[in-house]
């Protein structure tokens, strides 16, 4: 798994080898708005 996100306004997801990626997408997606604070 690979999240390169750093220095731009693009973002690349590498999922090789993981089942059901999406899963993780959405993990991370609330991770993230957890840690902003946001409850939406």
């Amino acid at each position: 798994m690979d999240f390169d996100t750093a220095g731009s306004d693009d973002s690349e997801f590498r999922f090789l080898g993981i089942d059901r990626p999406e899963r993780v997408v959405a993990a991370v997606d609330r991770a993230q708005r957890d840690a902003a604070g946001s409850s939406v």
